[in-house]
This record gives C-alpha cells, sequence and structure tokens, in this order.
C-alpha cells in the first residue's frame, strides 16, 4: 500500500470510528421492544458493491448476470454468490443473520453451482473468497477475505471466518449473550437496517 492509499485508508477508519461513537449514543435512545422487533430477521445486501458501482458507472444491466440472492457474475468474469453471515460467525441458530455477497474465484464458483446437481457436493462446499459488502455496521470491511462452508445443506452458505482489520469483528467469533445481540440490532436501527 502506498503513502495515498495509506492516508485514505486511515482516513477512512478514522470516520468510521466517530460513526461507531454516534451510533453508540443513539443506540442508547432505542427502546429494547424496537430492538426486539429484529430478532430473527435477516438483513440482506441487494447486490454486491462492485454491481452497484458498475451501475453507477453508467453501465445497464446487460453486463450482470444475476439470480437474486443466489449468484451475480458481473462482465463475465467477477462471479459472486450470496451468503449468511451471523454473529457468532457460522453459528446457524443464531438470531442474528445477515444477507452479504462472497467473490469467489471462477473454479470455486463452478463447484458452487455443480452442487445444485450433487447435494453431497453441496453439502461439502467450502471455499475462500472476498467479502463483496461492508458488514452491517463494519465500514471499510469489504474487501476482507473470507472463508464461507456450507454448515446447513437446505440453506446458502455460511461465513466462518473474516480476516479484517476491524477488531470487534474478527471477535464474531465468540457467542454473544442476549443483551448483547439486543444492543447490535439497536445499532442496526439506527444505522436504517430493517428486518
Amino acid at each position: 500500500m502506498n503513502s495515498e492509499e495509506e492516508n485514505v485508508r486511515k482516513f477512512q477508519l478514522q470516520r468510521a470510528a466517530k460513526f461507531a461513537e454516534i451510533a453508540e449514543k443513539r443506540a442508547a435512545e432505542v427502546p429494547d421492544a424496537e430492538a426486539d422487533k429484529l430478532k430473527g430477521k435477516a438483513v440482506s445486501a441487494q447486490y454486491p458493491d462492485a454491481v452497484l458501482d458498475y451501475f453507477d458507472a453508467g453501465y445497464d444491466e446487460e453486463g450482470v448476470a444475476f439470480e437474486e440472492g443466489y449468484t451475480c457474475v458481473l462482465e463475465e468474469s467477477e462471479c459472486f454468490i450470496r451468503c449468511i453471515g451471523t454473529f457468532p460467525h457460522g453459528d446457524p441458530s443464531s438470531d442474528l443473520e445477515f444477507g452479504l455477497w462472497v467473490e469467489l474465484s471462477e473454479a470455486d464458483f463452478t463447484r458452487y453451482l455443480a452442487g445444485e446437481d450433487d447435494e453431497k457436493a453441496y453439502a461439502s462446499f467450502q471455499a475462500e473468497g472476498t467479502l463483496a459488502n461492508d458488514w452491517p455496521l463494519y465500514p471499510g470491511s469489504a474487501g476482507s477475505k473470507v472463508e464461507i462452508r456450507v454448515i446447513d445443506a437446505g440453506a446458502k452458505p455460511f461465513i466462518t471466518r473474516i480476516a479484517c482489520e476491524d477488531a470487534e469483528l474478527n471477535l464474531g467469533l465468540k457467542p454473544m449473550d442476549e443483551a448483547k445481540k439486543r444492543h447490535f440490532r439497536k445499532r442496526l436501527i439506527v444505522a436504517g437496517y430493517s428486518g
């Protein structure tokens, strides 16, 4: 990373810390009953960020092969699948669930698609990829390396590990008690997320 990129990254992290501080204050004002409405509901990103950037640049949908909530291919080269992010990471029983996109290599994307017709192949699917959206409440986390795997053969792959500069997000492997989950849901409401 050159010095200009480092300065931009430093600014992004400082800005994110300031926004987090403000969000914490506002979250304290959200009633518990309001936060509990999000319990068990998934917050989802409709598209990978690269697709939104593509549209923002003025390109039309011709370069995007998209199956809502499932797969997306951009310009026949960037391959994405929809995955489930939870707190704690990879916990199918969690009531903090997010629909996020992960970019995969073409080979892993092909293996994933092959699982459509092979239940055993799908059930054992795992891969490494790149987070294609920011994790809710963790700006700058898009681009982080992730590990995904199928935990429940009836569901999308789960993000089981994330390598991110945000220490709190990396600690998402730790179980959360109900009070911490409620606080997280309050932060989601303050940030404008809904189920």
